[in-house]
């Protein structure tokens, strides 16, 4: 189950967008919410959830970016192309020409996180984090400098050896 997703630098999304299925308001009608069971204890969270809002305000964009995210994730970036995103036209300096895109799941009852952060040239940022009963803990991590220097950090549990040096290193 999506529990939660934002984006952000993506066509006419410039800011973070957030879609959620947690409850806005503390005193959210029942008959709207089932109760899952996590780590952390257990969450209300929406049946049911949708967006709306005038046209030319994001609603494509955003469901274009669910499709985006998901063809990248699942076919990746084929070697010495570029990412083929298409950006928010606007300077928004604080993003600094990144994307990004978050996504909170519930599978079995586990709480997930992943997320990767682009531009058009590459990929900066990938993690999947496991929620455990105090925080999220990182069971897979991969970050490239602006010189395509890569470290990647995977949990011990899931490391196997390196062909190159015979070892991961490990979060």
């Amino acid at each position: 189950m999506l529990l939660r997703y934002i984006v952000s630098n993506f066509k006419s999304i410039g800011h973070p967008v957030e879609f959620s299925m947690f409850p806005a308001e503390k005193n959210t009608d029942e008959r709207f919410l089932k109760t899952i069971t996590t780590k952390a204890g257990e969450w209300k969270v929406l049946h049911r959830g949708g967006f709306f809002g005038p046209n030319a305000s994001g609603k494509t964009s955003f469901i274009e970016s669910v499709d985006f995210a998901r063809g990248y994730i699942v076919n990746g970036q084929k070697s010495g192309k570029g990412t083929g995103i298409e950006q928010f036209r606007g300077e928004i300096e604080e993003l600094k020409g990144i994307s990004s895109f978050q996504f909170m799941f519930y599978i079995e009852e586990e709480v997930y996180e992943y997320g990767f952060s682009l531009d058009r040239r590459q990929v900066y940022e990938e993690w999947l984090m496991q929620l455990t009963e105090k925080e999220f803990v990182p069971l897979f991590s991969r970050v490239t400098d602006e010189e395509g220097k890569t470290e990647i950090e995977i949990e011990s549990r899931f490391a196997e050896k390196s062909p190159r040096n015979g070892r991961w290193r490990r979060c």
